[in-house]
């Protein structure tokens, strides 16, 4: 396996913490409690010279001291003390190290100094370091929580690495909102030991990660990055987002991270030939992460849009165009087909207006008669959740004594028919449907007997989506 040693890092079965500490307000008690609240499935060794005990656990005055062998350090002490921490790592025989600490080559040229001795040191006695300036690691197969922040996050198949901390833990908190999981986040730090493109070869052959997640500001050898990507872009989706497009963003990653912004637009037209996909907007890294995860890839970029309103049909053409996405016609077998099921003054074009019709069987017939045919590599299909609303102001009526008479079905969205014709309607045809809906500002997973979907809370957003499945189906069509 590529890059293997950095399975002590994801699948460790012991980890020390260098810094533990009995004050809440320190980094060496925050991540200390994380881990311990997290379950990790192995042992854990807090270390501090003092001793004692801490969350039950028996505090070790240094590695030495510690009878078994350990697989993973986590290193919270002042960056002047770190090296020292480094060596004991070693004679202890602990070849992986987390470094939390900053101070180092993101603060100057001091700081530099500091880390260009923990990579020396790195590679004459054979660790590998994450960070420093990092803000931890997350590893679902062990329930590792070595993070700064008390972030829990959900269980799933998206691999993540960020050389942002903040970034990082950000999107973790987002999916929990959204119903994304993650396998393994990395926040990468300084990258004074291991790059950026190291944990792309590695998430490519985890059998765990279905998408690789990432957000860049700066590269050190961008050649080496654009290899390994297109290699790894050949295997699984890398979704990036990129910090630093700007003279002013350029700058300031150089202060946050240490990290040397390349010039952006070659940048994007590198991340297009080797297979990335490139996101605009943070709030787009999740989205199209939701999106790859839940649906086949197109196999051309011609779309039928599918409304119950015409305004929204509007916005949804508006972002097709903008994206370059093509609208065909309808064919007129299937505007017969849906004649029959839509009312006279339907749109009778792409997009597919119906109108507002109460019709239950209105949506099913339409999705498939356009998702059989050749002319169309996906569908956008908007309310689909309409039926839930009608659910949610009926069971508010029946509450209030207002509607005895009428026998309400389950209002869970998840349990709704129309996701799960979606859903079988992606199975038989292995065409994307991207659902849309009004009734959140999030993009949001649901769940389905035992399968989920993703439903996205704008046309806009979710014709985005849909683009970005569209530019990586060509990109694997054209390898």
């Amino acid at each position: 396996m590529p890059q293997s040693y950095l399975d002590p890092f994801f699948n460790g079965k012991s980890v020390a913490l260098i810094g533990a500490s009995a004050n809440p307000n320190k980094w060496g008690f925050r991540i200390l409690a994380n881990i311990v609240a997290g379950k990790f499935t192995g042992s854990i060794y807090p270390i501090n010279p003092r001793g004692g005990t801490l969350f039950g656990l028996e505090i070790f005055p240094s590695l030495n001291k510690i009878p078994q062998s350990v697989d993973l350090a986590v290193i919270t002490i002042p960056a002047e003390k770190v090296a020292m921490a480094l060596e004991e790592c070693a004679l202890k025989g602990i070849r992986s190290v987390v470094v939390i600490s900053s101070g180092f080559s993101e603060t100057g040229e001091q700081g530099r100094a500091l880390e260009k001795q923990l990579t020396l040191l790195a590679k004459d006695k054979g660790l590998h370091f994450i960070g420093p300036n990092t803000m931890g690691i997350f590893s679902a197969s062990t329930s590792l929580h070595a993070l700064m922040p008390p972030v829990q996050p959900l269980r799933g198949g998206v691999s993540y690495v960020s050389q942002s901390g903040n970034v990082g833990v950000q999107m973790l908190g987002w999916g929990m909102e959204r119903g994304v999981g993650f396998s393994k986040f990395v926040s990468s730090g300084t990258e004074g030991n291991i790059p950026i493109e190291n944990y792309l070869e590695y998430f490519a052959s985890d059998p765990d990660t279905k998408v690789i997640l990432a957000y860049l500001e700066g590269l050190k050898d961008g050649k080496r990055f654009l290899e390994v990507s297109q290699k790894t872009a050949l295997a699984k989706p890398i979704i990036l987002f990129k910090g630093g497009k700007t003279d002013a963003g350029s700058l300031a990653a150089q202060s946050h991270s240490g990290a040397l912004a390349s010039r952006y637009s070659l940048f994007k037209a590198a991340c297009h030939q080797v297979g990335i996909v490139e996101v605009e907007t943070t709030d787009g890294l999740l989205d199209c992460t939701s999106a790859f995860l839940h649906n086949p890839l197109p196999r051309g970029k011609r779309i039928a849009v599918l409304t119950r309103g015409g305004g929204w049909g509007v916005v949804a053409a508006d972002a097709c165009r903008e994206w370059g996405l093509e609208l065909p016609d309808l064919p007129d077998r299937v505007i017969n087909q849906l004649n029959q099921v839509l009312p006279p003054y339907w749109s009778h074009g792409n997009p597919i207006d119906m109108a507002a019709t109460l019709n239950p069987e209105a949506l099913p017939r339409c999705l498939e008669a356009l998702i059989k045919e050749d002319c169309f590599d996906g569908i956008i299909a908007q309310g689909v959740d309409a039926r839930r609303k009608s659910l949610l102001m009926a069971e508010k009526l029946k509450k209030e004594n207002l509607l005895k008479e009428v026998e309400l079905e389950e209002s869970d969205p998840a349990s709704s028919s129309e996701v799960q014709l979606v859903l079988d309607l992606m199975d038989t045809y292995k065409k994307p449907v991207v659902m849309v809906s009004g009734l959140s500002s999030i993009a949001r997973t649901v769940i389905s007997g035992d399968r989920e979907a993703v439903i996205f809370p704008t046309p806009e957003r979710g014709v985005r989506a849909m683009a970005k499945l569209c530019l990586y189906g060509a990109f694997l069509q054209g390898r």
